[in-house]
């Protein structure tokens, strides 16, 4: 660093770096590289990695990367895919557990690894920079404004955004109508914040649920079963969806999916639904989300304590759109407390719960594991909870 900034120091120096294409200080713009050169400048630190020759670990840990802008990636690093081989013996699903079953990424800093699997790169034209600016738009995401909606696909899908209706079936103005909703649903996990996949996909509730993974449509549909979700789909756009035969944890498929994966799923899948039940998008009528309350105090007991956090933050965030006044109980909700102080506050509030949703709300749907007055059917909730892996996961962020 020392050095290029003595090199650059002078003015006529930086404009020849500029303007140079074969000085060793030229500056790249990624803009005018071909696409896989493009999204590599991004992929270098988007996208965890190995080097392509084992043995240059060492030297990268000395000397730093040997990847330079403008380089092919792939002559300098191999991406982490979930078939990447664990260096580590004594931990070979080291690497796996950072993937869904079918090898979309479920933890942030592999953006690189799902944009190089969508289709949308085919046409050859896609980047990094379609969307994101490094100069442009606020500091999360570095994102312009109109390019966190719709206009992000649209830019390429005009004859989309001329029958949106038609398209997506739903309101327009609805977020079941958005289309980074369906093609980038949120489902990736990173520092306690659930993150949009950057592999765009088309929404397929068989190959979602049966892969363990979550699914556009019951991500916004938080009371509808995984059949349901691809009965609409398959009424639709036709014979090609097809219903889930089961789920990896044995879940019932007839319940709410959301409730499923809340109760029953890997860790991965609990927190990605515990943001969901808060969030104001979802399909759910204000009145009609109330069934997640219990729920959602269930999820204060997990064992995660990432997954407890993102409960409670949803639980606050229902708290002031159903009018229940419970700000004082949740904020005294400690997610990291000991586990018998935890479970002693749970309990209170899951009563504390069930009293107030009684008197505020309508009641819940029968499919929802709670009776017409907010009692939790905790023998079937109990069962989902069996249902969870043992084993314990460790993901590196």
């Amino acid at each position: 660093g020392q050095e290029h900034a003595a090199a650059l120091e002078s003015p006529l120096a930086r404009y020849a770096a500029q303007l140079g294409t074969e000085h060793e200080l030229a500056i790249v713009q990624p803009e005018k590289l071909g696409q896989m050169e493009a999204l590599a400048v991004c992929g270098q630190c988007h996208s965890q990695r190995l080097p392509s020759a084992p043995e240059k670990l060492w030297e990268f840990l000395d000397s730093g990367p040997s990847y330079r802008p403008g380089d092919a990636l792939a002559a300098h690093v191999t991406p982490i895919t979930r078939d990447t081989p664990s260096p580590d013996a004594r931990d070979p699903e080291l690497f796996r557990q950072r993937f869904w079953r079918d090898g979309t990424a479920r933890l942030t800093a592999y953006e690189y690894l799902g944009i190089t699997q969508s289709p949308c790169l085919a046409g050859g034209e896609m980047t990094c920079g379609s969307c994101h600016s490094m100069h442009a738009g606020d500091a999360a995401g570095n994102i312009e404004p109109e390019l966190r909606g719709d206009r992000a696909c649209t830019q390429c899908h005009a004859d989309i955004a001329g029958d949106v209706r038609g398209h997506t079936h739903h309101d327009p103005a609805r977020s079941g109508a958005r289309c980074l909703d369906c093609h980038m649903p949120r489902m990736v996990y990173g520092i306690l914040e659930i993150h949009r996949s950057h592999r765009i996909e088309v929404p397929d509730v068989k190959r979602d649920v049966e892969a363990g993974r979550p699914n556009a449509c019951t991500s916004c549909h938080l009371d509808k079963s995984a059949p349901w979700a691809a009965d609409a789909m398959r009424a639709w756009w036709g014979e090609r969806y097809q219903r889930p035969a089961s789920r990896p944890d044995g879940a019932p498929l007839e319940l709410p999916e959301a409730l499923a994966s809340l109760h029953a799923g890997d860790a991965v899948q609990r927190a990605v639904y515990a943001v969901q039940f808060g969030r104001a998008e979802s399909a759910l009528a204000p009145r009609e989300a109330a069934f997640a309350l219990a729920h959602l105090v269930i999820a204060l007991g997990d064992g995660y304590p990432s997954v407890r956090t993102l409960a409670r933050r949803s639980l606050r965030a229902l708290d002031p759109r159903l009018g229940l006044d419970l700000g004082a109980e949740l904020e005294a909700f400690d997610p990291f407390a000991p586990g018998e102080e935890r479970k002693q506050s749970l309990l209170a509030l899951l009563e504390r719960v069930r009293a107030v949703a009684r008197e505020h709300c309508a009641s819940p749907a029968a499919d929802t594991l709670l009776s017409p007055d907010f009692e939790l059917d905790l023998e079937r909730v109990r069962a989902l909870l069996e249902l969870q892996s043992d084993h314990v996961i460790a993901i590196g962020e």
